[in-house]
């Protein structure tokens, strides 16, 4: 379900197939600001002044974004990326991608997911 106004997406929930439970909500839309100030549109280095000890990763399956996962508030803001646009650097060479730098802060939050 896409919930929309005035013609833009603002967030939309998702359920696993064959179920009416809500699995997850994504926050597409900078006029939701969900706690500290952080919206979809603020950039790293910005979400990083809140949450200085934050670690970003990549989504290991897909490699199409990355993502940081906010302890105890339970939600992620997302970054959505390809290989030529990522917001960190990342060691490849073990069995999980290796945070090293970030060489990207400008990049804009593209969704939060909840």
């Amino acid at each position: 379900i896409t919930v929309r106004n005035e013609g833009k997406s603002l967030f939309f929930v998702w359920t696993m197939q064959g179920n009416d439970t809500i699995t997850g909500i994504e926050i597409l839309s900078d006029k939701i600001i969900i706690n500290n100030g952080v919206h979809v549109g603020m950039t790293l280095r910005d979400f990083l002044k809140k949450y200085p000890k934050s670690k970003i990763a990549v989504d290991e399956l897909t490699l199409d974004y990355e993502y940081i996962h906010v302890p105890g508030l339970d939600y992620r803001v997302d970054f959505l990326t390809t290989d030529s646009t990522r917001v960190a650097e990342f060691d490849y060479s073990t069995t999980e991608p290796t945070f090293i730098s970030i060489i990207r802060p400008k990049t804009k939050i593209s969704r939060i997911s909840i």
